[in-house]
């Protein structure tokens, strides 16, 4: 059986590149690439790679840029600069120039558009609201229809389901975009993260 060997480059991907389901998964598996990436996806703009190991280092060290020690930036700019960004380069997600030491969006960062539904505990998923939204929605309809509570008027029983359903929604709206990389101002699953600063694929921190 013979392996085939992937190699890295770090030449500027200029084409908008398919983002594939397996991108997508192996961008946010790690918590210093999802980082980057919402850095990317909230400025839009051109970024110095020490600038953004930074801002990376004081994320992962629950932590603000002023207080972010010179190990800990040089932790995260090494992690950066040799793993992180030749990858997502290579995969189309960001364009990273390693000569200028400068990382930019690429044409294809905007398809990753989505939020990440991190479920607290005792919580539950929105699909689960919906679905006990709807079995309520039904029972009141099954209740008005067979006038089981006199004086439950279809009217008020639609506007109850109405109110019930644009509440619901109106909600969810907001709470999605709380979720969504590049929309919060600290990514949507730092609090979430369960270790400081992230154990890079070549055991590197």
């Amino acid at each position: 059986m013979s392996a085939t060997a992937t190699t890295v480059t770090d030449e500027p991907v200029e084409d908008a590149a398919e983002v594939t389901y397996d991108t997508v998964f192996f961008t946010l598996s790690n918590p210093r690439r999802r980082y980057v990436l919402h850095h990317l996806k909230r400025h839009k703009d051109a970024v110095a790679v020490g600038e953004l190991a930074t801002e990376v280092a004081a994320w992962e060290n629950r932590t603000t840029t002023e207080l972010v020690s010179n190990r800990q930036r040089k932790r995260a700019y090494s992690a950066l600069h040799q793993t992180h960004l030749p990858k997502m380069n290579q995969l189309g997600i960001i364009n990273y120039d390693r000569e200028r030491a400068v990382v930019e969006p690429s044409a294809s960062i905007d398809a990753i558009d989505f939020y990440l539904e991190v479920v607290p505990q005792n919580s539950a998923p929105w699909h689960e609201y919906y679905l006990t939204l709807g079995a309520v929605s039904v029972a009141l309809f099954v209740v008005t229809w067979l006038q089981i509570i006199p004086g439950l008027s279809p009217l008020l029983t639609a506007g109850l389901l109405a109110f019930g359903v644009f509440g619901t929604a109106l909600y969810h709206n907001y709470t999605a975009d709380f979720w969504k990389l590049g929309q919060p101002e600290t990514p949507p699953s730092l609090q979430y993260d369960a270790v400081p600063f992230a154990r890079d694929e070549d055991g590197e921190t």
